[in-house]
């Protein structure tokens, strides 16, 4: 990229420039002009979003008659929009949730991409932006439950479980709901705490 004002004009260019290393390199076009150069950079270290989801008007991932599902969402951003000033996900949202009734026929536990296939609907939803560190941190506390295997989904830590387990990790906001069972948190009492968190919202964003 390059400035085309000659003279005593001022101009300002705005772009969103890729990783790497930049040089800026400054032409003095008349001999003994003076020239004035001001040089503002913003940067960003957010690498997308994440989504604490849930709804009791889907399917119910449970195997017990239990009303609705609850899941977190990531989307990850890949390229900014300059005209509309914002960055676009082009669809690289990942879900992760866990099941207790086998739902593709094999076995229970974590898995990915099954809401976002099945295109089940939030009620209720929470986000909040990610950097990097936070963002391998998710990634890290999703492999810890894949590695559970059944054992990611129970009774007592069904998907609503996992899921604030998994955004009060990352967010330090706790939806846990303590009964006579344990720590329990179903899809219907996690669909009340979001939309409370959220001032009455259906959604709502946490700073970090």
């Amino acid at each position: 990229m390059h400035s085309s004002s000659i003279g005593n004009y001022g101009e300002q260019i705005s772009r969103i420039l890729d990783t790497g290393t930049y040089y800026i390199r400054i032409d003095q076009g008349v001999i003994q002009a003076q020239a004035n150069y001001q040089l503002s950079l913003s940067l960003s270290s957010d690498m997308g979003t994440v989504s604490i989801c849930s709804t009791v008007d889907s399917e119910s991932s449970s195997a017990v008659n239990t009303n609705g599902h609850s899941w977190i969402s990531y989307d990850a951003w890949s390229s900014y929009n300059q005209g509309a000033g914002e960055y676009k996900s082009n669809s690289n949202e990942t879900t992760f949730g866990t099941w207790g009734n086998s739902p593709t026929g094999k076995g229970n536990g974590l898995f990915e991409n099954l809401e976002k296939n099945r295109q089940i609907a939030f009620q209720v939803k929470r986000e909040a932006s990610l950097d990097i560190q936070q963002e391998k941190n998710l990634f890290s506390q999703v492999e810890i439950f894949k590695k559970q295997g059944d054992g990611a989904w129970k009774y007592t830590f069904p998907c609503s479980g996992f899921a604030s387990s998994i955004w009060r990790t990352l967010t330090g906001e706790d939806f846990t709901y303590i009964n006579s069972l344990g720590l329990v948190v179903t899809p219907a009492n996690l669909n009340e705490a979001i939309y409370i968190k959220n001032g009455k919202s259906t959604t709502g964003y946490k700073f970090l």
